[in-house]
C-alpha cells in the first residue's frame, strides 16, 4: 500500500464510523445518511497519476425525459465552485459530484483529503433537495437552485412513503428466518401516478417553507387549473 493510500485510509477511519475498502485498488466507499437516503462517498488514489479523487453518488434516478433539466440544474450548481463539479450519468440518470487533487511527487497530507471530503459533503448538502425537486417534483432548474434541506415542518415520513409507493414495495418479512429474495414491485401505474402527484405537492411545500410563505400549499393540479 502506498503512503498516499495509507494517509487516505487513516483519515477516513478517524472521520467516519463505517467504511468499505476494495482490496484490489484500495478505493474506499463511505455511506453518508441524508434524511433516510444514502449518499455514497467514494475515495480513490490513482497510483499511476498521483491523483486523489473524491466522488459522491446520489440516490437520484433521473427520468430520461428530464435529463436536459437535470443537466441545467447541475450546471447551475457547479458554477462558482472553487473545486469539483456535478455531472449526470446519461446511462442510468445517476447524479455524481467529484473533486480531484493532483499531488504529483509531493506528500499527500490528511488536510488534503479533508478538503476534498468536506467539499463533497458541502456540495451534497447544498444540492440534494434541488435534485429531488427537479427529478421527481417537476420543478424548473433555476427555481431549484439553493433549495434547502427539508424544513422541520415537512413530514419526512410522508415523503418517504410517497417515494416508496412510486418505486413499489412489499411487506416486510415477519422474521429474519423468513427473509428471502426481495419480491418484484407491485404498485400499479395508477398508484404510482397518485404517489408521484402527492410527492410533487410535498416538494411544493418545501418551496413555500423556504420562501417563508405560511399559506397552505395548493395541489399542483389545482394551481395549473387556476
Amino acid at each position: 500500500m502506498s503512503n498516499a493510500l495509507e494517509t487516505v485510509h487513516a483519515y477516513l477511519r478517524e472521520r467516519f464510523t463505517n467504511m468499505f475498502v476494495d482490496p484490489t485498488d484500495g478505493e474506499v466507499a463511505v455511506p453518508i445518511g441524508f434524511r433516510g437516503a444514502t449518499v455514497w462517498l467514494r475515495v480513490r488514489v490513482f497510483a499511476d497519476g498521483d491523483l486523489l479523487a473524491v466522488a459522491s453518488q446520489f440516490p437520484v434516478c433521473t427520468p430520461p425525459d428530464l435529463y436536459p433539466a437535470m443537466s441545467e440544474y447541475l450546471q447551475r450548481c457547479s458554477e462558482g465552485l472553487g473545486i469539483g463539479g456535478f455531472r449526470l450519468d446519461f446511462d442510468d440518470g445517476c447524479v455524481i459530484f467529484q473533486a480531484s487533487l493532483f499531488f504529483g511527487g509531493a506528500s499527500l497530507e490528511p488536510r488534503h483529503v479533508s478538503h476534498l471530503v468536506e467539499q463533497n459533503l458541502s456540495a451534497a448538502q447544498a444540492a440534494y433537495a434541488g435534485m429531488l425537486a427537479v427529478a421527481y417534483g417537476g420543478m424548473a432548474p433555476k427555481e431549484a437552485v439553493g433549495l434547502p434541506m427539508w424544513p422541520e415542518r415537512l413530514l419526512v415520513d410522508d415523503l418517504d412513503r410517497a417515494i416508496t409507493e412510486i418505486l413499489g414495495s412489499a411487506a416486510e418479512p415477519a422474521s429474519a428466518a423468513e427473509q428471502g429474495p426481495a419480491p418484484e414491485p407491485t404498485a400499479s401505474d395508477a398508484e404510482r401516478a397518485d404517489a408521484l402527484a402527492r410527492l410533487q405537492n410535498l416538494l411544493r411545500r418545501v418551496v413555500l417553507e423556504a420562501s417563508g410563505d405560511d399559506a397552505e400549499s395548493q395541489p399542483l393540479d389545482e394551481r395549473e387549473a387556476a
